[in-house]
């Protein structure tokens, strides 16, 4: 675990997900994007504001580029403070960024 937490590992795998990883690709969300998505990671909350600066992208594609973060799951913004983003980690982009996750997970057994 504490080689996955690992910043220059961790940076790695985010972007290699960014770049490869089918739901993301489907959902049209550009690679770009992988940057301001670890640094939600990193910091667990940013203001949209910040994440779409992060992202490097023209206002409106960058814009465009948040929404379909929060729409896979990536991403989420709470109806009472829509102007501050927290990270979402679904189980799927999870397995992709921290690999060795899912075999811990299986090795775990009901005691």
């Amino acid at each position: 675990m504490t080689a996955a937490l690992n910043r220059r590992q961790l940076r790695e795998a985010v972007m290699h997900g960014f770049r490869t990883n089918s739901r993301l690709i489907e959902a049209g969300i550009r690679p770009q994007t992988g940057p301001a998505f670890l640094a939600l990671l990193n910091q667990g909350a940013l203001p949209r504001t910040e994440f779409e600066t992060f992202i490097g992208l023209q206002p409106r594609e960058a814009c465009n580029q948040l929404s379909k973060v929060i729409n896979v799951g990536l991403a989420v913004s709470s109806a009472s403070n829509r102007h501050t983003l927290r990270v979402g980690l679904p189980l799927w982009f999870a397995q992709d960024i921290f690999p060795d996750f899912s075999l811990a997970k299986s090795e775990v057994k009901p005691g």
